[in-house]
């Protein structure tokens, strides 16, 4: 296999989106469209599968991947919709996010290098909350030029509700803690303000980076 279809996300993508026939789709099976028939041969660690795929140039190894990691990409999935209180029980969009996912999962595969010792899923744990993050920013109303833009927006906003101190302390705060001037911090706070009209404020956890990610790190499978 080549190197240019060996890192053709898009075909692997469009691929991936079969189970979806004319907007017709359940939650199982948006939960299940990278199960396979029969299952992969067994392996004591699914990282085994990513590594066969780097080195072996392989696709189907990261179809093997996918097929034991669907059920905690689900999770993970369904628990920040949850967090974000959105509709979880909507298929497309549950699939769009989970695609989301899985797309970025594919670009960390070409950056990922066995030989360094972390295994995939640690390796792609941030890039993938970002993936959910920006489907996010891009379904809401208000409007924000980039994700840092959209998590810094968060990012304060988590601060202000969570703190109980007034505005100008809490813009103070987070200008010192994100080494940015008081007018920039401001500029967050206000574009957080007027996304609240249309959706309730931020209120989720940080992670262990102190960024705020949309979903509850602590309970996270990986």
């Amino acid at each position: 296999m080549s190197e240019e279809r060996f890192w053709n996300t898009d075909e692997y993508a469009s691929t991936a989106k079969f189970a979806v026939l004319d907007g017709a789709m359940t939650m199982r099976q948006a939960g299940r469209i990278f199960r396979l028939e029969p299952a992969p041969p067994k392996v004591e660690d699914i990282n085994d599968y990513i590594i066969s795929a780097v080195r072996e140039k392989d696709m189907n190894y990261f179809a093997y991947f996918l097929h034991h990691y669907e059920s905690r990409l689900n999770k993970r999935v369904y628990r920040f919709l949850l967090t974000e209180g959105i509709d979880r029980y909507d298929p497309l969009r549950f699939l769009d996010y989970k695609l989301s996912c899985v797309l970025v999962m594919l670009e960390c595969l070409q950056n990922y290098v066995p030989d360094k010792g972390a295994d995939f899923l640690t390796y792609a744990h941030h890039f993938i909350g970002n993936a959910l993050l920006d489907c996010r920013r891009q379904e809401e109303a208000g409007s924000f030029k980039s994700l840092d833009e959209y998590k810094a927006a968060r990012g304060i906003a988590w601060l202000y509700n969570n703190s109980g101190k007034s505005a100008k302390e809490v813009i103070a705060e987070y200008a010192a803690e994100q080494n940015c001037t008081e007018e920039t911090a401001a500029e967050y706070l206000t574009l957080a303000r007027q996304n609240r009209r249309r959706v309730p404020f931020y209120s989720t956890m940080q992670d262990e980076d102190s960024e705020e990610t949309g979903e509850d790190v602590t309970c996270d499978d990986s």
